[in-house]
């Protein structure tokens, strides 16, 4: 057992970090010769643990408070393959059990999340996964969270105010639906370990009000359809960004929504619609590039994507856009003088931001007249620029490379300890590991 850890211990990502942290779960079982038997009979988790042990603290603390973990760890297939959102879903029910409805559910999401955080992490860790399939699983899994805290409020808010409907052109009466926009990273399915996950929620229309499912049921209290959606919000955002014991589920970020920290939390079709004819500004059309249905009704999510585009996309070659692009960014770079800007992956001269800043910048400019540049993801959206001989081979390749590496060592530095920081660290061993 000795010799088979010592040589792990000197391959990991950070020896005395494996060494300490694996003697504090050792410390976790009364029969240590069992433990040592159990790792040595299954050498793939052997490794597992140290170098979870080695390259992530926040990781390791998860497994700490839950040693059990361990025999899920050790099954095949949990580390071999990455996990689509439908197979998530059925693994967060099955892990609720009859918490799913009940007011604990959001313990059951918590603990979910950091269960799974240890599994992604770990294949990363591992190398058994590239950045891409990283990032998407991190984003399915957020998009789970959100489903799921989306059925819980919309369940809880229709035994007090029944169901929200409204009248169409036609003078129909019609259920009105309701959708999460997932933004920036998460609508690129980009998501790094500790992002927040920017928003914007949407309804069908705020002409109508509730109405119980009984008639007869005297306990409903009927309500305007944008109370009932302005609940319904808040509600998703407080359940996901709360920080209790367990900590949050995700820190939830709105400000890209319509008029920002001082718009209203929710809008309707109609109000989006006049809001981005009327006041809609380039930074908002270049964010609403990443946009996509992260929860709730994809129908909705359609329809406000049919009638955003032409805002997003103009028909003419747009330089002015990329005049405002240039200034943003200018705008950064001078905030940044002289704190910190070369150790900033992400916003620091040649960062992330550039990089994303350069494509989006083609996207805004030709993506009028050109449908195919219309791709949420920067890397999707690189290939298509190649394609398009808009990117030289040499170039793409160049741009990739520096990219995925600048993204992964993005991850890297969040994984270790769980902070939401984007700076190298200052002493020359952390940067090393």
């Amino acid at each position: 057992f000795f010799k088979t850890f010592l040589e792990l211990i000197a391959s990991s990502h950070n020896a005395d970090m494996a060494l300490h942290n694996f003697e504090r779960f050792s410390e976790k079982f009364f029969d240590k010769d069992y433990l040592y038997t159990q790792l040595i009979e299954s050498p793939s988790l052997f490794q597992a643990l140290i170098f979870l042990f080695s390259g992530s603290q926040i990781l390791t603390d998860v497994l700490l408070r839950e040693p059990s973990y361990i025999d899920w760890l050790n099954r095949p297939e949990t580390l071999e393959n990455s996990k689509s959102k439908d197979m998530l879903m059925r693994d967060f029910y099955e892990m609720a059990g009859e918490e799913f409805q009940g007011k604990n559910i959001f313990s059951v999401l918590r603990k979910f999340k950091k269960k799974e955080y240890v599994r992604i992490g770990l294949r990363d860790l591992l190398g058994k996964s590239e950045f891409k399939e990283t990032v998407k699983d991190i984003s399915n899994l957020a998009d789970v969270c959100l489903q799921a805290a989306y059925e819980h409020a919309d369940r809880e808010l229709r035994k007090k105010y029944g169901i929200p409907f409204y009248q169409d052109e036609d003078e129909n009466w019609k259920e009105s639906e309701f959708a999460i926009l997932g933004m920036g990273k998460l609508g690129g399915r980009e998501l790094n370990y500790s992002s927040d996950i920017d928003l914007i929620y949407i309804y069908t229309s705020s002409q109508g009000e509730t109405r119980p499912t009984d008639e007869n049921d005297s306990t409903i209290r009927s309500i305007s359809n944008h109370e009932y959606f302005s609940k319904l919000a808040l509600q998703i955002s407080k359940s996901l960004n709360d920080i209790t014991s367990e900590g949050n589920v995700f820190r939830v970020d709105l400000e890209l929504r319509p008029e920002g920290k001082s718009g209203e939390i929710v809008n309707s079709l109609v109000s989006c619609e006049v809001y981005y004819e009327s006041w809609g500004r380039t930074w908002e059309r270049q964010a609403l590039i990443k946009a996509r249905v992260s929860a709730g009704s994809e129908k909705l999510g359609k329809r406000f994507f049919e009638m955003i585009e032409p805002f997003i996309y103009r028909r003419s070659l747009d330089f002015e856009a990329i005049e405002e692009i240039k200034s943003m960014k200018h705008k950064i770079n001078k905030s940044l003088k002289g704190k910190y800007s070369n150790g900033n992956i992400k916003l620091g001269f040649g960062g992330i931001r550039e990089v994303e800043f350069f494509i989006q910048a083609y996207q805004l400019l030709l993506g009028g007249r050109d449908k195919s540049l219309r791709v949420r993801d920067s890397l999707g959206a690189m290939k298509t620029l190649y394609d398009k001989n808009i990117l030289t081979e040499e170039d793409h390749d160049r741009l990739r490379e520096a990219y995925i590496f600048l993204r992964n060592l993005e991850n890297r530095v969040q994984i270790t300890f769980g902070l939401q920081t984007y700076l190298l660290p200052d002493n020359e061993m952390d940067l090393a590991i």
